[in-house]
């Protein structure tokens, strides 16, 4: 699974409202529904969120790193199967020799095939969680800038880009038009910024991820053909 694959899903799983439902109460300054003819609702950008914030840079190289050293075993393993089904044709079959290698062969097949389907699905789950951490510190991170500034709710807020759609069609059309939380907003309102700060801010404190150096991938020598 590639990288934008991957920010697509972290971009659905965050399709829903940040409600931070926090008040301004004991707060000297003016509350923001006081303010502009009553503000009691902020606007984030959630795209954003998945796309600037610091751990999430940390975390798109440390995936491409798993999934660069995914695709080089892959190819060595491949190549290893191929080098025995060459071998192999050195054969008779029915020979003891040529039953031996077939074994061999099939075996390495299996586990060269247990090994993709455990890591692609170890490399999902990986993504999966994350996502779920970090859109977790999001709506912490939202909540406490509502309430540092005076606002009850925290919408989502997404830009209208029907031109940006891959299936042309009205019922995706429409769907995106359901989709959309906020209609309209003043700059004023948006807090992905001080969101995004904030976030970065208790990355800094506590990093729970740094991508890390990748494993050299290993692949098992070759059985030479013995006449």
């Amino acid at each position: 699974m590639g990288m934008n694959k991957w920010a697509g899903l972290m971009l659905g799983c965050a399709a829903c409202v940040i409600v931070g439902l926090v008040t301004s109460s004991g707060v000297s300054q003016p509350s923001a529904g006081t303010v502009g003819g009553g503000r009691a609702a902020a606007t984030i950008d959630v795209v954003r969120i998945f796309s600037d914030t610091a751990q999430i840079k940390d975390l798109n190289e440390h995936m491409r790193q798993k999934t660069e050293d995914y695709a080089a075993e892959l190819k060595q393993r491949s190549e290893s199967l191929n080098a025995k089904k060459l071998e192999l044709q050195a054969f008779k079959p029915g020979t003891p020799d040529y039953d031996q290698r077939r074994k061999e062969l099939l075996k390495m097949n299996a586990e060269a095939m247990a090994w993709s389907k455990a890591t692609e699905e170890d490399l999902d789950l990986q993504k999966f969680d994350w996502t779920v951490e970090i859109y977790k510190l999001a709506i912490e991170s939202a909540g406490k800038v509502a309430k540092d500034r005076g606002f009850d709710v925290v919408l989502q807020r997404t830009e209208f880009k029907p031109a940006e759609l891959q299936d042309r069609n009205v019922q995706t059309l429409r769907s995106m038009i359901q989709s959309r939380v906020v209609i309209h907003a003043i700059p004023e309102v948006d807090i992905t910024d001080d969101v995004i700060r904030t976030m970065d801010q208790h990355y800094k404190s506590k990093p729970i991820m740094k991508a890390p150096t990748p494993t050299p991938a290993t692949t098992p020598p070759a059985t030479s053909p013995k006449n």
